[in-house]
């Protein structure tokens, strides 16, 4: 029988992510498309927020993008489902844009020594 003799865990930050499983950021306002300036959806807007919206989309301001596209786990556009994993989607987008989350990788070794 063998016993563990060691184990080396690796834990390091990716520094250039793929973040298109997460979705992509856009400055065209459409179906499915979530409006940063207030974090809803387009289609949720009151004609009030649109026009900020619009309005905020042309001079940029702090945003550099001023909506957001969600992947949402590949669900149909419209669905209850695509709404609530497109919202999970767009705060994660955020928060890695803020530094309060990252995509790291892990590596672990374990080596075995015989037992006496």
């Amino acid at each position: 029988m063998n016993k563990i003799g060691s184990i080396v865990i690796e834990y390091k930050p990716n520094e250039y992510p793929d973040t298109s499983i997460i979705g992509e950021y856009t400055n065209i306002f459409e179906k499915g498309v979530i409006v940063r300036l207030f974090g809803k959806f387009y289609k949720d807007l009151t004609e009030k927020e649109l026009k900020k919206a619009e309005s905020h989309k042309n001079n940029k301001g702090n945003i550099f993008y001023a909506g957001f596209k969600p992947y949402a786990s590949g669900e149909k556009m419209g669905t209850e489902l695509y709404k609530k994993y497109g919202m999970r989607d767009y705060k994660h987008m955020e928060a890695l844009g803020k530094g309060k989350m990252s995509f790291h990788w892990h590596k672990s070794e374990s080596a075995s020594v015989p037992s006496k």
